[in-house]
């Protein structure tokens, strides 16, 4: 599937990872919620998606491993939960290849902790790539 920008395939990505993580979890996702998964009990989850290899035209071979984008207030409210990030990679057809649980309070970086920003993290950092 071809989509038109990178904002309408971020939201594409997005729901296939959505759709992913109700198969899993057969949980429904709030897309609009702060988080994407509040179960009745135990911990909230947020899904994210990326894309195994993204185009870019500052690599000798013209593309990267895409990257998951962490937001801080998000972030923080997950950790304060005991909350988890479901994270779902897909392929370069837009199919889910792998998907990690890991609980928010093993992510981090400086400035998820105290500002309100989007952190963008490589796939490869919470999914080992010799799964792939």
């Amino acid at each position: 599937m071809q989509v038109a920008n990178s904002y309408l395939r971020a939201s594409h990505h997005g729901t296939v990872g959505e759709s992913v993580a109700e198969s899993i979890l057969n949980l429904p996702v709030n897309p609009i919620a702060i988080l994407d998964i509040i179960p009745p009990q135990g911990p909230p989850v947020e899904v994210k998606t990326c894309q195994i290899w993204v185009k870019t035209e500052h690599t000798s071979n013209n593309r990267r491993r895409g990257r998951f984008n962490l937001v801080g207030s998000q972030h923080r409210t997950l950790c304060e939960k005991g909350g988890y990030y479901l994270f779902v990679l897909l392929d370069d057809d837009e199919k889910p290849i792998v998907a990690s649980c890991l609980p928010a309070s093993m992510i981090y970086h400086p400035s998820l902790q105290v500002e309100n920003i989007r952190v963008s993290l490589c796939w490869s950092k919470v999914i080992s790539p010799e799964v792939v």
